[in-house]
C-alpha cells in the first residue's frame, strides 16, 4: 500500500465496487476505452484542419518556419477544441505551451484588436496579424525590433542596386519609352498585404520624377498622391490591412519631397500615366529569392 497505484486498487476500487455495485473496473476500462477511440478521432480532425487551414510559407509539414501562420477563421470553427487545435500546431514546431499560454493565445483570436502577441519559450512569439496567429521565430522578432528603431535612408542612384536593412533588394535601372497607359482603369486595392509576394516592380517617366531617388523608412506624417487624391500612408495601411509589426520595414520610395512607390502598397498617380522619353524600372525583390547571390 505504499504505492499509490496498489492503493487505488486494493483499497479505492473496492469500495466503488460495493457502493455502485457494478464491476467498476470494467467500466472505466470500457470507458477508457471509448476515450482512447474519441482521442484519435480528435487528433485525425485536427491533423486534417491543420492541413487544410494552416498557411505555411514554405515547404515541409512542420510549423517552425518563421511567418508559419493559423488561420482565425480556423480557430472559431473548431469551436471547444480550438485550445487543442492551436496547441496542437504549435507543438508540431517543437515549442512547448502552458496551459496558460493556450488561453492568452484564445483570447488573443477572439480579441477585437487585429494586433497582439504571446511570448513563447525560447524567443518565439505568437502574433496576430488581422485574419491570422503568426509563429515568429527568435532572429525575425529580433530583425523586427531593429528595424522598429528605424533605419537610413538609401540615395538610388539610376542604375543601382542596393540591398536594405529590412531584407530588401531594391534596383534601379534605365528601361525603353513608356506605352500609353491613360486607358487602364483605377487599381482595385488588394484586400490585404501580404509580405510573401516575392518581388514587385515599377515603371515611371523619368520627367516626371526628375529628383533624386532615395529609399527610407515611414516617416509621420506621408503621404502619397493616389487616384482619388492624396492620402496619409498611415491610413492607408490600415485600409491595406498591412501588420503593424511589419510596418517598420516598409520601403519609401521618394523623389525628391515627392513619394513615389510603397513596394506592396501603393504607387503614386503619375507612376501610372503615360509619359515620353526614358523610363526608370524600380524592382523590389526578397533577399531570400535569390540566396547565391547574397554575401557571407
Amino acid at each position: 500500500p505504499a504505492f499509490f497505484r496498489n492503493r487505488v486498487r486494493h483499497e479505492l476500487m473496492p469500495v466503488l465496487d460495493r457502493v455502485l455495485g457494478v464491476d467498476a473496473g470494467a467500466r472505466l476500462a470500457r470507458l477508457a476505452e471509448e476515450l482512447r477511440v474519441e482521442s484519435e478521432l480528435a487528433a485525425a480532425e485536427i491533423a486534417r484542419q491543420l492541413g487544410a487551414d494552416a498557411l505555411r510559407l514554405g515547404q515541409g509539414a512542420r510549423a517552425a518556419t518563421s511567418g508559419a501562420a493559423l488561420s482565425i477563421a480556423a480557430l472559431q470553427s473548431a469551436g471547444p477544441a480550438a485550445g487543442r487545435l492551436l496547441h496542437a500546431w504549435i507543438t508540431e514546431a517543437g515549442i512547448r505551451l502552458s496551459a496558460r499560454q493556450v488561453a492568452q493565445a484564445l483570447g488573443l483570436a477572439g480579441a477585437e484588436r487585429p494586433s497582439g502577441e504571446v511570448a513563447l519559450v525560447g524567443g518565439w512569439r505568437l502574433r496576430r496579424r488581422y485574419a491570422a496567429l503568426h509563429l515568429i521565430e527568435p532572429h525575425e522578432v529580433a530583425r523586427l525590433e531593429r528595424l522598429a528603431d528605424g533605419w537610413k535612408e538609401v540615395v538610388l542612384p539610376v542604375p543601382s542596386v542596393h540591398e536594405l536593412p529590412n531584407g530588401m533588394r531594391l534596383a534601379a535601372a534605365i528601361g525603353g519609352a513608356l506605352m500609353p497607359r491613360t486607358d487602364l482603369p483605377a487599381p482595385s486595392p488588394p484586400a490585404s498585404y501580404d509580405p510573401s509576394v516575392g518581388g514587385d516592380e515599377l515603371r515611371f517617366s523619368h520627367a516626371h520624377f526628375p529628383a533624386p531617388l532615395v529609399a527610407r523608412p515611414l516617416r509621420p506624417g506621408d503621404r502619397i498622391a493616389l487616384r482619388g487624391g492624396h492620402r496619409k500612408l498611415a491610413d492607408l495601411l490600415v485600409d491595406r490591412r498591412v501588420p503593424r509589426d511589419l510596418r517598420p520595414g516598409l520601403i519609401v520610395v521618394a523623389s525628391g519631397a515627392e513619394i513615389l512607390w510603397v513596394p506592396g502598397v501603393a504607387a503614386n498617380r503619375r507612376a501610372l500615366v503615360s509619359g515620353g522619353g526614358e523610363i526608370v524600372v524600380l524592382t523590389c525583390v526578397s533577399q531570400q529569392a535569390c540566396p547565391q547571390e547574397l554575401p557571407d
